[in-house]
């Protein structure tokens, strides 16, 4: 029994794909002696993976000792997992397909071989389609659309209605009043000095169903002002948390900055509470991006709701 690695980014043909089978491991990661290497590495070590045939089954071993790093179907790998037909493969932003080698695909002895057909990538679930995934650390991962064109308010429409999502809003700094009808807790700067009052303020918006949660968050859009939050447990958890590190929650731009630079031991705190986080940036090619703890699986349901499980 064979199965083929194919790499499901566009690449040179020598980059397309490894042959595992019994007695031939297929090793990915950055090494020259890997037999597909990553096109983005993020540091990650040499080699990642080991993919082998034995005792009739396809596994995948993850050598980089992070189960947040290496993920089969959205699922992450610790240590090691079975491969069937068709699954998908993760490590870092690299993504690549296990396709069984049918018997009628391999060379006949003796006699000439067919006509190599192309065998075709498996179906990748809909989030693989618009979602990139990338692995700031251990504490935290960025996903952002691969295609500008993904709409932001489709994605606020799935976290909206699958889950309990609620809104920050620094109402003073985006210019506008506070629409004191829809705000449901005390601007979390109110003990702060006169001098950062004078500057920053923080609502949660948590209990407006989706339509007016929206119709808020387009009055502040594009403002550095609005953070979207999934929470692990529930709002009044992450409001607890959230005003331990308060300064971060003010400024979409300023958290997101913060995830991306800061190290492991104040991320993971940081994100404790949360499930998904959503913002918007200036970035034309990426307007939004989502940050999630590592072992946070997105995907579409089969009604094609985004959701984020653990």
């Amino acid at each position: 029994m064979q199965y083929s690695i194919q790499r499901l980014s566009q690449c040179a043909e020598a980059e397309r794909s490894a042959i595992a089978g019994p007695g031939r491991d297929v090793m990915i990661g950055n090494a020259d002696t890997c037999d597909l290497r990553l096109h983005v590495s993020f540091g990650l070590p040499d080699i990642c993976l080991r993919i082998r045939v034995e005792d009739n089954l396809c596994v995948v071993e993850n050598l980089t000792k992070d189960p947040g790093l290496v993920f089969v179907n959205g699922q992450g790998v610790y240590g090691v997992a079975q491969l069937d037909d068709g699954d998908a493969i993760q490590i870092g932003s690299d993504q690549f397909a296990a396709i069984k080698v049918r018997e009628q695909d391999q060379p006949i002895p003796v006699q000439p071989a067919p006509e190599p057909t192309q065998v075709e990538a498996p179906p990748i679930p809909a989030i693989r389609r618009i979602l990139e995934t990338r692995v700031i650390n251990s504490a935290v991962t960025r996903h952002h659309p691969c295609d500008p064109k993904w709409s932001e308010a489709e994605v606020l429409e799935y976290i909206c209605d699958q889950h309990a999502a609620f809104l920050f809003v620094n109402f003073r700094h985006a210019g506008m009043q506070v629409p004191a009808e829809h705000v449901v807790v005390e601007d979390l700067f109110q003990r702060m000095p006169a001098e950062v009052r004078a500057i920053y303020s923080l609502h949660a918006i948590t209990k407006p169903d989706t339509q007016q949660k929206l119709k808020i968050y387009a009055g502040v859009k594009g403002r550095d002002a609005a953070i979207w939050c999934i929470p692990e447990t529930d709002s009044d958890a992450c409001l607890a948390d959230a005003k331990l590190y308060l300064a971060w929650f003010a400024r979409p731009s300023v958290l997101s900055m913060a995830l991306q630079e800061s190290p492991k031991e104040f991320c993971e705190p940081l994100l404790k509470s949360f499930r998904l986080l959503l913002m918007s940036n200036g970035d034309p090619a990426h307007p939004w991006h989502l940050y999630a703890k590592p072992e946070t699986a997105l995907r579409l349901s089969e009604d094609g709701e985004l959701t984020a499980s653990v």
